[in-house]
């Protein structure tokens, strides 16, 4: 595939209301139907005006089967659905059914571990089971191997980025922002909440950022990628 620079990744959770066994602090970042419906023909539209979207999706909730395949699929768009192991057929989350769905539909889909934990703080024997064996498992499901990752909050430091290097995975999605080159191996991502105003997401689709945000992204992911 044809590197595209300039990039804008959008992440979203849930879509719509959360079932009640949706984890409370990750309530914030769901967003309703309306919204993402909003979303997704502004990017259509200013697709056509030569801009360049890819939408994730984390935490395998089964919004992302009923509300964003169709919608995505409805606008020519493919989405990568990041799938926690340890939900899958629980209450509100995908099923295995669930994610064979996804894939006939031409829906992508990769790890975002096993239990929703901050990696940096782990031991090596559950990072190896969040990574290496969730990843096997999430494999047999699909039928095929999985080389993209997205890390849990957006929170790594430089051992987390070595370590799943070294797993070779194709891509590592993290949630610092920005846009992004569809080659490179680390991907930015933009998370998109529920309760974010018209105009912020207004200037995530039309990648305003001021010089003085993207200097200190730069730093910040400098910093946590070779040093902290």
């Amino acid at each position: 595939m044809k590197s595209i620079a300039n990039t804008t990744i959008l992440n979203f959770h849930g879509i719509g209301t959360p079932a009640a066994s949706i984890p409370e602090d990750e309530v914030p970042y769901w967003v309703s139907e309306s919204q993402f419906a909003s979303i997704v023909e502004q990017a259509k539209q200013l697709t056509e005006n030569g801009r360049q979207f890819m939408f994730t999706f984390d935490d395998g909730n089964r919004s992302d089967l009923e509300i964003a395949c169709p919608a995505l699929k409805d606008s020519g768009f493919r989405g990568t659905f990041f799938i926690l192991t340890g939900r899958l057929g629980m209450n509100g989350y995908l099923s295995e059914a669930d994610i064979a769905e996804l894939i006939s539909n031409e829906m992508e889909i990769g790890l975002h571990g096993r239990n929703h934990v901050d990696w940096r703080s782990v031991p090596a024997d559950e990072f190896r089971d969040e990574t290496v064996t969730a990843r096997e498992e999430l494999a047999i499901v699909c039928g095929k191997a999985i080389d993209t990752v997205s890390i849990p909050f957006g929170a790594y430091n430089r051992q987390v980025i070595h370590n799943l290097k070294q797993q070779k995975f194709r891509r590592v999605f993290t949630s610092d922002g920005g846009t992004t080159s569809t080659d490179a191996q680390i991907q930015e991502r933009i998370s998109i909440r529920g309760d974010m105003e018209p105009e912020r997401i207004e200037n995530i689709l039309h990648a305003r950022e001021s010089a003085k945000a993207k200097i200190r992204r730069s730093i910040s992911t400098k910093l946590r990628r070779y040093i902290l």
